[in-house]
């Protein structure tokens, strides 16, 4: 810092001693001889620190010390004078002064105050600067106090919150307010009631939490979930004081999170592929229809899952939903089934009973395997779904229904339709809505989710604790074709857990025929890359190994063939380059 000093004194000797005592201790030093050249050297030089006589030639030179303070407010002023006065040296210090020297100065006297003095201003600097350094400290802490967004709750030893940043209203309103109380009038409040037992913990143990998820409801226009961690609140001497929390409203995510678990479920229906995601959307919109659903796809797809969750995520859900097999019955059989009979219209009917229809009056029938049905039965529902009334069979009483048709074939009846074997104008009726299932194959994607629900369900029919499948087993189920679908990957995982008795089911643990399925598709590639051994013309290799700049690798790979294989040809040849193993490492 800088160490300037100004000697205001009208007589010259003092002037020159001062100069000489202080420009030999090393400091910068201006003089003025009266009241006039001091006024200019204050304005001129702005000193450190300034030896003023208190009477200049007559003139009081009290006004000169508020000019130097208005002129550098860190200026210290030391006032001499040979006839010392009680009041003006009052009076000086009350206008500013720092003290008060009666001449004769002697010079240890001299260097002393003015080292005394500037040691004083470096100390006093030091503080300013570490004062500054913990406003701004102070400051920061205070804008990310302020702009955090999430909630920053302190509480002390008796579980009443002490303080809390201005993002805590946004999470609870009740927690704010009561932060803003005074300690006095501070209580435990509701809002943090479920959050005791880990806040009593933490205090305890001295040990911090994390993601403790819990509601909100108090203060709030409905409920909120929220993510909470808290750590020991600790003082100066690392004791604990209370426990400070974060809290933050993870409700959004919690909502999104639940969606998305919908997104891949439907009422039973298991599946986050773009097909089934838009299979979902069209239940949604036809659940709460009575329109006419047809559902097509191949066996095992889940054709009856769909209809129940088109019945039971409908209005029509409190009724009956009525299910039958229209492919595992005779015709007679069939009709009795769906219409019902009176007492004696055919032999053994010994009593009225009720069909399909009535029986699920109200509600949904479901006709799986619709495409198996008879002529004359594809005759009697066309009447039926256009009336909306039957008659039961041997009766002559027309019966009026009051129920939503859902159908499902595995059957192409376009296909029936062209040789005639399938009405045209019931297909018509029934396929007011047509609802088409992918096979397992083209929804590859839902293997792993298909496979932990099956495995999840599994574990509760068998009473076991096996944790999923292994790599390995996932690949060759994304590899398998599924002829068979869900239903036949459900009833592969049933026999594997069956046979596996660790925790992860491994490919030994899969059917024979499921492994028979790759290994004869491993002999197939391998007796295909046999027989292109014998196909494969000198000209054929030549053309490889000159395109790959007889890169092995690449040549084997461009060939279709494996490198062990290459190297045959190589041989069979004769070749020039006979290629090493080692040389494989460079390809």
């Amino acid at each position: 810092m800088n160490r300037s000093i100004l000697v205001i004194d009208d007589e010259e000797s003092v002037r020159f001693t001062f100069c000489s005592f202080l420009e030999k201790a090393g400091y910068q030093v201006w003089q003025a001889e009266n009241y006039l050249s001091g006024q200019k050297a204050i304005s001129s030089y702005k000193p450190d620190l300034i030896f003023l006589d208190i009477h200049l030639q007559g003139e009081p030179a009290l006004s000169l010390i508020q000019q130097a303070k208005e002129e550098n407010s860190q200026c210290t002023i030391v006032l001499i004078t040979g006839r010392p006065q009680l009041g003006t040296a009052l009076e000086a210090l009350r206008l500013g002064a720092f003290d008060y020297l009666c001449k004769p100065v002697i010079k240890d006297t001299l260097l002393r105050v003015a080292n005394n003095i500037f040691k004083y201003k470096e100390l006093e600097a030091e503080k300013q600067k570490i004062f500054k350094q913990k406003e701004e400290y102070r400051q920061h802490l205070e804008a990310i106090w302020r702009s955090v967004q999430d909630a920053i709750i302190t509480i002390d030893m008796d579980m009443n919150v002490i303080d809390a940043n201005p993002a805590t209203k946004k999470i609870c309103q009740n927690i704010y307010d009561e932060s803003q109380k005074e300690k006095k009038d501070k209580k435990t409040i509701p809002c943090l009631e479920t959050c005791y037992p880990v806040i009593q913990q933490t205090l305890e143990t001295q040990k911090s939490f994390h993601d403790y998820c819990i509601p909100i409801c108090y203060g709030t226009p409905e409920e909120k979930i929220i993510n909470a961690s808290g750590s020991p609140l600790l003082d100066e001497n690392k004791k604990t004081i209370g426990c400070v929390l974060v809290m933050r409203d993870i409700t959004k995510i919690s909502r999104l999170e639940k969606t998305f678990q919908e997104m891949e479920k439907f009422y039973n229906i298991v599946g986050k592929s773009k097909s089934m995601q838009e299979i979902y959307e069209i239940l949604k919109e036809v659940a709460n229809s009575d329109t006419t659903v047809l559902i097509t796809g191949e066996s095992g797809t889940g054709k009856e899952l769909i209809a129940r969750a088109l019945h039971y995520t409908g209005n029509r859900k409190n009724k009956p939903f009525v299910a039958i097999n229209c492919a595992a019955l005779s015709e007679t059989l069939l009709e009795t089934e769906l219409f019902g009979h009176v007492k004696g219209a055919f032999t053994n009917a010994f009593s009225d009973k009720k069909g399909k229809f009535e029986i699920a009056d109200g509600g949904c029938l479901f006709l799986d395997e619709i495409g198996d049905i008879s002529p004359m039965l594809q005759s009697k529902l066309l009447r039926v779904l256009q009336n909306k009334e039957f008659e039961r069979v041997g009766d002559t009483k027309m019966l009026k229904m009051d129920i939503k048709v859902i159908a499902a074939t595995n059957c192409d009846l376009k296909n029936k339709i062209k040789k005639g074997t399938f009405r045209l104008d019931l297909y018509y009726r029934l396929n007011v809505l047509e609802i088409k299932l992918p096979p397992l194959r083209e929804r590859r994607e839902d293997i792993p989710l298909l496979t932990e629900h099956f495995c999840s369900r599994l574990n509760e029919k068998f009473k076991k604790n096996i944790h999923g499948i292994s790599q390995e087993t996932l690949e060759l189920f994304m590899r398998y074709p599924w002829p068979g679908n869900i239903r036949e990957l459900e009833n592969t995982l049933e026999q594997a857990f069956i046979l596996c008795r660790d925790k992860i089911i491994q490919p030994t643990h899969l059917s024979y025929e499921f492994q028979e399925y790759f290994g004869q598709n491993k002999a197939q590639e391998s007796k295909t890359e046999k027989n292109r051994v014998h196909t494969l013309s000198y000209e054929e290799v030549a053309k490889a190994l000159a395109k790959t700049k007889w890169n092995k690798t690449k040549a084997s790979r461009f060939l279709k063939i494996s490198r062990q294989t290459l190297y045959r040809y190589l041989v069979r040849y004769n070749f020039e380059e006979i290629p090493q193993i080692s040389d494989e490492k460079n390809g």
